[in-house]
Order: C-alpha cells, then sequence, then structure tokens
C-alpha cells in the first residue's frame, strides 16, 4: 500500500506496520498559468490567421471576377474595331477599358495587401507555437525530475521496508 505523507516527515509507526509513505509534494507546473496563456494565443492566432486567408481568398475571387471583366471588355472592343462601329462607342469602350484597368490595379494592391497579412498572420502563429513548445517542454522536463524524485523516494522506502521485515523475521525466528 503507497500513502502520501503530506508533513513530509517520516512516519515510522507507518513504516512497521506494511505501509509506504511518499513525503514529496504534489507537482506543480509553475509557469502554468503563463502556458494556459500561450495556449489561448496560439488558438486566436490560429483564427486569425484562418480569417486572413479566408479575406485572401475572397479578394483572390475579386482579382478573378475584374480580370474577367476586362478580359470580356477587350473581346467586345476587337470585335467593335472590326466591325467599324461608330466612333463614340469605341471612345466609350476605351474609357471603360480604362476604368477596368485601374480597377485590376487597385485590386492588385488589394490582393497583394491580403497575402501580406496571410504571411504575417502565419509568422505570428509559428513564433506563439515556438513559444508554447518551449514551455511544454519545460514541463515535461520539471515533470520527468519529479517523477524520477518520486520513484526513487519510493524505492528507498520500499527498501526500508524490506529491511525491517527481515529484522523483524531474523527477531521471530531467534
Amino acid at each position: 500500500m503507497l500513502q502520501f505523507c503530506r508533513n513530509g516527515g517520516t512516519a515510522l509507526h507507518l513504516l512497521l506496520r506494511g505501509v509506504v509513505v511518499v513525503s514529496l509534494k504534489r507537482f506543480r507546473f509553475r509557469l502554468q498559468k503563463y502556458l494556459n496563456l500561450k495556449q489561448q494565443e496560439e488558438s486566436i492566432r490560429l483564427i486569425n490567421l484562418a480569417r486572413a486567408r479566408q479575406y485572401y481568398q475572397k479578394q483572390e475571387d475579386t482579382m478573378r471576377s475584374v480580370q474577367k471583366e476586362l478580359e470580356n471588355a477587350l473581346v467586345q472592343m476587337r470585335e467593335a474595331r472590326q466591325g467599324g462601329l461608330d466612333l463614340d462607342l469605341i471612345t466609350m469602350g476605351e474609357r471603360y477599358l480604362q476604368v477596368r484597368k485601374e480597377e485590376q490595379a487597385r485590386q492588385a494592391a488589394v490582393l497583394e495587401e491580403a497575402r501580406a497579412q496571410v504571411l504575417l498572420r502565419q509568422q505570428e502563429l509559428v513564433r506563439a507555437q515556438k513559444e508554447r513548445k518551449l514551455l511544454e517542454r519545460l514541463y515535461e522536463r520539471l515533470w520527468s525530475a519529479y517523477y524520477r524524485e518520486f520513484l526513487r523516494e519510493e524505492q528507498k522506502n520500499l527498501d526500508e521496508v524490506g529491511l525491517i521485515r527481515f529484522f523483524r523475521q531474523q527477531e521471530e525466528t531467534v
């Protein structure tokens, strides 16, 4: 039977009854709140990255739409020139093409900004993951040290109980 002794002292009377007493304090990771904070921060960074990617995808779709409209306008202008249509209509078409090209340039700038935001959010996520992993490795190291100490104390107490039982048997046989 294994019992933990809260007062930290040895309880010889319990040892004599065959109860093993381990006097280690409960494991406590002093940086647990900080680790929890870093885990939450990582979750927030992941959500921010997902939102940035979604925004980028939306802007990419808008860019494709603008490019398709520009291509359609170019095709119509070629047909209008070949058909020998009205000069005013060709002039209006040229202005329309200019507006579409400006819109494409604006959308390209928005798309580039969205791409930069995705990259920034990825970097933030990677940084948050590194910080969390660092704390988790520290936790694992401290837990392993604690557990090794626990096993060492347990073995020491078991050895002590074995010696006591051995001496009892020696006394009973004499």
